[in-house]
């Protein structure tokens, strides 16, 4: 197969459906276009984020356990079977490219590597959590900063995908006007909740001052 095979024989798809789809093309799809890599990328790590960054004042009871299900039974198995797949698109003879010579395998290492990596940083966080504690440790301030970094070089790493994959542009469009709602939303909220808690920090600096003067 060359590479008009997969190509934009189809204006909607970039498939040629009149051949009907081939085994690299089935793999392909369910590797990051539509199934495996796509829910945790574009949807289910972002959600978890946004829960333990916003969710801990609204569902300061169910954040956690919320977080933590999505992660463990949604995010990581579709991440695993995504590189596993990965694998076996590599050991098709009429692959496009070498997976090791491209962006795409190199912000999808970084991506679901980071996954992995990011879990094991969530468990120890729990694990050394200490509420009396007064200060944020450095490895819960990993947590938050390695998840941000998984989160964006997931969305990179599709773009680079959809380029490698010639994926049509209504795909690109679709995509990262989604991509574009999250981020926003993002510093919104985030916006947003510093400003509510300004005020808080304030009150509770005259309080401790006028215990003081007292």
């Amino acid at each position: 197969m060359n590479t008009t095979d997969i190509n934009t024989n189809n204006s909607t798809t970039g498939y040629n459906f009149s051949n009907g789809l081939t085994r690299y093309d089935k793999l392909v799809i369910t590797h990051g276009k539509a199934v495996l890599l796509s829910i945790p990328f574009l949807f289910t790590a972002p959600i978890t984020t946004f829960i333990a960054r916003f969710g801990k004042t609204r569902l300061p009871t169910s954040w956690f356990r919320l977080h933590w299900t999505i992660s463990l039974f949604l995010t990581v198995p579709l991440t695993a079977a995504g590189f596993l797949i990965a694998h076996f698109v590599q050991q098709e003879p009429n692959r496009k490219s070498n997976w090791a010579l491209v962006p795409h395998s190199v912000f999808g290492h970084i991506a679901g590597i980071g996954l992995f990596l990011e879990a094991l940083l969530g468990w120890i966080h729990r694990k050394l959590r200490n509420s009396d504690r007064g200060f944020v440790p450095w490895w819960t301030k990993l947590h938050r900063i390695w998840g941000y970094i998984v989160c964006f070089s997931g969305f990179i790493d599709i773009g680079f995908g959809f380029r490698l994959y010639e994926t049509p542009v209504a795909w690109y469009i679709a995509t990262y006007i989604w991509v574009a709602f999250l981020s926003l939303s993002f510093i919104y909220l985030y916006i947003n909740i510093r400003s509510e808690s300004q005020p808080k920090i304030g009150q509770a600096k005259e309080e401790q001052k006028s215990e003081q003067d007292e």
